[in-house]
This record gives C-alpha cells, structure tokens and sequence, in this order.
C-alpha cells in the first residue's frame, strides 16, 4: 500500500518485482526505492538484529531527506524483538517508526 495525497492510503494500480539477484549493489533499499515510505519485513526470518541495525543506522545518518515512516518488523526471528524494536525508536526519535505489531495484509497500522 501506498500513502495518498489525502494522508489514506491506497493501493498499487500494478503489482511490481524486485530483483537483486546476482546484483553487487553498493547502496541501500532507499537509493533504489527513493519514495518508500513503508517498509515491511514482517514475518521476515532472515531479519536478524545486526542487519536492521546496520540499516537503520545508514538512513538516520544519511545527508539527505529519507521519506521512510515505518520499518515494521513484527513477527520476526530477533530474540528480544520489542525492546530492540524500544531502542532502535530511541536512535531514530521515530522517524523512522519501528514497530513490532505484526500488520496485517492489506491494512498498515500505527
């Protein structure tokens, strides 16, 4: 989903894939995705710790404007996931929001 002009949100007029395969990208999600404004790895196994850390670090760092709102991250395999979730919150003042409430298809809550 993305968010309209009208602070709702929609949904994609076409579904979209996204590759790296074989890819030697030395970037990140954003300087692909510019506009993402949500970003959802819930249920994500392979998210461990270290790598949204290091992620999120990148971003609350970079020199310029990131429109990333959320990174939700509910349901995955990182020990201690809410009060990671608490401090990683702590490091970005919110922006980006982390939250650790599994979403649910289709709908994007706050």
């Amino acid at each position: 989903l993305f968010r309209s002009g009208g602070g709702g949100f929609k949904k994609p007029t076409a579904d979209t894939h996204l590759s790296w395969q074989g890819s030697s990208m030395s970037g990140t999600l954003l300087d692909l995705l510019p506009n993402l404004e949500i970003l959802d790895l819930s249920q994500c196994t392979w998210l461990t710790y270290e790598i949204l850390d290091t992620f999120v670090r990148l971003i609350t760092t970079s020199q310029r404007m990131v429109p990333l709102e959320m990174i939700s991250i509910g349901g995955c395999c990182i020990p201690d996931l809410e009060k990671k979730g608490l401090l990683l919150n702590e490091l970005t003042g919110k922006k980006p929001l982390i939250s650790t409430v599994c979403q649910k298809k289709g709908l994007i809550f706050y």
